[in-house]
């Protein structure tokens, strides 16, 4: 698909949404989500010349926030967007430290049991406890445990469930 082609149905999506289209004075229907002058153009030019996400096929240069900043530079230099680079991190942290408890599609990390503790809103998950047994036989229980998510389909193979939740939200 062209880069105009891509535009255009972006363009037609988001002028789709309530409250995006507004009507002049003159009962023509006008978009109000993007500028009509040469910056605006130059703007959506620079988003579709970026490269391509080489995970999931989106620009990587869609959130402008980052550009001119390192991590900017380190989506364009990797070809990931933000959300695929984010994954694509917890894989190669997984396949190598192998900490991470996967169950029911969700990625999560235990941050260390912690006793007595005052404040429990400092914990994950309010301080809930939760025990998950580990496909290894191993058991995990902890009153401080973190989601990092849950894990996009395209990276389910790299990061297949490793455990079930026996006790807990």
């Amino acid at each position: 698909m062209s880069h105009q082609t891509r535009f255009k149905l972006f363009i037609d999506e988001v002028s789709a949404r309530p409250g995006i289209r507004e009507v002049t004075e003159d009962g023509a229907d006008k978009c109000s989500f993007f500028r009509d002058d040469a910056a605006a153009l130059a703007e959506l030019t620079a988003i579709l010349q970026t490269p391509l996400c080489r995970e999931c096929g989106d620009h990587v240069g869609l959130l402008r926030k980052w550009w001119g900043t390192a991590l900017g530079a380190r989506l364009e230099a990797a070809q990931r967007c933000f959300t695929c680079d984010y994954w694509t991190i917890l894989c190669e942290r997984y396949e190598g430290i192998g900490d991470a408890i996967i169950s029911n599609g969700y990625h999560l990390t235990d941050a260390g049991n912690r006793e007595n503790v005052k404040n429990k809103a400092s914990l994950g998950f309010g301080g809930a406890e939760m025990t998950f047994r580990m496909h290894s036989g191993r058991v995990v229980k902890s009153n401080n445990i973190w989601c990092q998510g849950k894990i996009p389909l395209r990276f389910r193979p790299r990061l297949p469930d490793n455990a079930t939740r026996e006790k807990g939200q």
